[in-house]
């Protein structure tokens, strides 16, 4: 038997899916926005109140839409959660 392969979800970047990310995050929207593309940057208050702004792709692919700060939170809590599912303990530069 073959095995279909898996397709790739192709992404809209429209209004209402930008909306479904900042409400993921709590974030707020700055602005408003005629056309949106992937590359467009996108002006947002992230959920501790910083103005911020990231490319439509980036709050898709990468981090979400957070600040600087926020982002290196979030990476730190995920790169502690994972060493715990996978090692069992929290690597000691981690703390």
């Amino acid at each position: 038997m073959h095995r279909m392969k898996k397709m790739k979800t192709i992404k809209t970047f429209n209004l209402k899916y930008l909306n479904e990310l900042l409400n993921r995050d709590n974030a707020t929207l700055v602005g408003e926005y005629e056309k949106l593309n992937s590359t467009i940057s996108i002006h947002f208050t992230c959920n501790c109140n910083t103005n911020y702004k990231k490319v439509f792709s980036e709050i898709s692919y990468y981090g979400g839409a957070f600040c600087k700060e926020c982002t290196k939170k979030n990476t730190s809590k995920k790169m502690k959660e994972t060493c715990l599912k996978v090692y069992g303990k929290i690597v000691p530069y981690l703390v």
